[in-house]
């Protein structure tokens, strides 16, 4: 079981690790990483709400259709 690495090459930083208050890192960075993570997931929503409005506007001619 690995309990530690050391390198005297490391690019591991703790100031730059942490995520506090620092000028290092920019919190509304995260805003733009969710949104784009999320991306796909938004895309696959519509498309889906779509698809399922197609079907209800199909089943509603066909209903029309039938009591005509």
């Amino acid at each position: 079981m690995v309990v530690s690495r050391t390198s005297p090459h490391s690019l591991y930083d703790l100031g730059l690790a942490s995520f506090g208050e620092s000028d290092t890192y920019d919190h509304a960075d995260a805003s733009g990483f969710i949104k784009l993570f999320g991306l796909p997931a938004r895309v696959g929503g519509d498309r889906d709400r779509a698809s399922e409005d197609a079907r209800e506007r199909a089943r509603e001619l066909l209903d029309a259709t039938a009591a005509a």
